[in-house]
């Protein structure tokens, strides 16, 4: 009797310890394209967030909340963005996780798109961008935000062939893959003056899936090679079209939101020669073109 009681109890422990060891799960899974600039003011479906303790804190802020020493937590665009950091007033690490869930079996050809800022958030090794493609079960980090090597408070750009990530790290497009956005750190916004910023997301395929895409997201690019300026021609691009001109290694060169013409033009006449790439989408479409500075 007592053996079996033992046995009880210990079976009881093993069920309660199994459980606080689980962690939720997405139950819906984005069909690509997906972008949000949350704009909304809540997370959509396909979103999950933990902290691992109640000083955790994960939430959309507007743009006019965070002001701290003349400084302002703005978002990428409109008005709402996604911050992870701790409650006031802080002491206590903690590590914030954002998921977010898409089905990409038997996708290829598909790209991350994110803007990221940090508020004089100092590196560590739990921050970056983690992919799971089973659910969550397990994840890889795949790229590093060092927030003391960044500037406070200015949008950074990165964009993400998840191609290239699968192959490099043994992962594949599932049904069930999730990207993490994570970040660990002891203190808040506006203050403390730690914490991390996301907006603008996107995830999408760069194969055209019928004759009808190709044409609403071409764009014609002249003169290029060019010495001075290039002229941007927009197909059927939707309203409120973006561009982002970088470097070769990566570095911002120029960029500009809500363009609401067929065609624009940039100023080139002060830039090094050398290759450059052009980023020009909207919310439904984005293409990158090469731009050759002579």
């Amino acid at each position: 009797m007592k053996k079996k009681l033992l046995y009880f109890h210990l079976l009881t422990i093993s069920i309660i310890f199994s459980s606080l060891s689980l962690k939720g799960q997405i139950t819906n899974y984005a069909t690509i394209p997906y972008s949000t600039g949350f704009e909304s003011g809540t997370l959509d479906a396909n979103w999950y967030t933990t902290s691992d303790n109640t000083d955790g804190r994960i939430q959309i802020w507007n743009s006019t909340s965070l002001i701290w020493s003349g400084d302002t937590a703005k978002a990428h665009t409109d008005s709402l963005w996604l911050g992870l950091d701790v409650v006031n007033p802080g002491g206590t690490y903690v590590t914030n996780e954002a998921w977010f869930g898409l089905d990409l079996n038997n996708e290829s050809n598909v790209r991350l798109g994110l803007w990221w800022s940090e508020w004089n958030d100092e590196s560590e090794i739990e921050d970056g961008i983690f992919i799971s493609d089973d659910g969550g079960t397990t994840f890889t980090k795949v790229i590093d935000l060092a927030g003391a090597s960044y500037t406070d408070l200015q949008w950074n750009y990165f964009d993400i062939n998840l191609d290239s990530v699968n192959s490099l790290y043994g992962l594949n497009f599932t049904s069930t893959y999730v990207i993490k956005l994570q970040q660990y750190d002891n203190y808040y916004f506006a203050g403390g003056n730690d914490g991390f910023l996301f907006d603008d997301i996107s995830v999408y395929n760069t194969n055209p899936t019928s004759i009808n895409e190709t044409i609403t997201s071409s764009a014609s690019i002249y003169p290029n090679p060019t010495n001075k300026t290039i002229n941007v021609k927009l197909n059927n691009y939707g309203t409120e079209v973006n561009y982002i001109l970088t470097s070769i290694d990566g570095r911002i060169i120029k960029e500009k939101t809500k363009i609401n013409l067929d065609r624009f033009s940039i100023n080139l006449e002060n830039e090094s020669p050398g290759l450059y790439l052009l980023k020009v989408y909207d919310k439904h479409h984005s293409k990158t073109y090469k731009v050759n500075k002579l």
